[in-house]
């Protein structure tokens, strides 16, 4: 991700499957009230090419917003990779726990609920 000025279409759809674990189908939703992004609001997430471009959430637990990028997931996401011990980047080998824990890393830097 470094230096990077667009991402892929492959890095986006890997990000977006993964993170509807999280705001879909479940894996954040106790603690995640509502998700915003720069292009617009929704009870999903979606990425641009933009790196730099964020995601916000509302922490319903702390009663606060919080904010990560592409590249704070995929440092989560490879926390979860690594703590799992799996070898590719295929995201339908992780459930909504595992990407729970990808966001909370995103945001927190580590796991706080759960």
């Amino acid at each position: 991700m470094k230096n990077k000025t667009t991402l892929t279409q492959q890095e986006i759809d890997f990000l977006e499957s993964f993170l509807s674990c999280c705001f879909e189908t479940g894996g954040s939703t106790y603690w995640i009230s509502k998700v915003e992004s720069d292009a617009e609001t929704y009870h999903s997430c979606t990425f641009t090419d933009d790196p730099d471009g964020r995601i916000r959430i509302y922490d319903g637990e702390q009663e606060e917003w919080h904010e990560f990028g592409a590249k704070e997931m995929l440092e989560g996401i490879n926390k979860v990779i690594k703590y799992k011990s799996i070898e590719d980047d295929d995201a339908g080998r992780y459930d909504n726990g595992d990407a729970d824990c990808a966001i909370q890393h995103a945001i927190f830097g580590k796991v706080i609920y759960g």
